[in-house]
């Protein structure tokens, strides 16, 4: 598989199409977890979303940080979303 397959998601159990398995509501934006399977651990990922409009532009946040579970790295995720939304706010969208 190609390098850029897996940095670009292409690739199997990169996770691109995964689901989230937490949403929540902090400050006005929408978090969503969806961490990303990786040799039977799983990276932190989530989606910071401007609003529920269809058209709602979309920050990802990826961390090198990996968990035995999706439920811990869901949790993660979201703590981190949260220090990025704290510490850069609508900025985060440029």
């Amino acid at each position: 598989m190609s390098f850029f397959k897996k940095l670009f998601g292409g690739g199997e159990g990169s996770g691109g199409g995964a689901k989230a398995t937490s949403r929540e509501t902090y400050k006005d934006f929408i978090i969503e977890a969806s961490p990303m399977a990786e040799g039977g651990q799983y990276r932190l990922r989530a989606f910071i979303v401007e609003s529920e409009a269809e058209d709602a532009r979309r920050a990802t946040v990826i961390r090198a940080d990996l968990f035995a579970s999706a439920d811990q790295a869901s949790e993660f995720a979201v703590m981190k979303a949260k220090q990025v939304i704290d510490e850069q706010g609508a900025a985060v969208f440029n």
